[in-house]
């Protein structure tokens, strides 16, 4: 069977590819190849983090008042930290 390299795109049999975080690539681009996926990864990390830093130490319980107050207060932040981010489906996709 052959595959694709994720960098270079040339086809080469599954034996010559080498896998990293669910992406792969051939010999020569492999380092090229985690460098992108780490850099990727540690951009979803602080997108997340930057999307739910609102939310540390809040009670958000919906059994008590103050949680459903603030969950009242902060509906427009809670439903933008619930949407799947593009980075993170390209990401999980396989995609460079």
């Amino acid at each position: 069977m052959k595959d694709k390299c994720a960098i270079c795109r040339q086809m080469f049999d599954l034996s010559e590819l080498y896998e990293y975080r669910g992406v792969i690539a051939c010999e020569k681009h492999f380092d090229e190849l985690q460098e992108k996926r780490n850099y990727q990864r540690a951009e979803i990390i602080e997108d997340n983090e930057h999307r739910t830093a609102p939310f540390k130490g809040i009670d958000t319980a919906s059994n008590t008042t103050l949680g459903k107050a603030n969950k009242e207060l902060l509906s427009k932040q809670i439903d933008i930290a619930k949407k799947e981010p593009a980075r993170l489906k390209n990401y999980e996709d396989g995609k460079l």
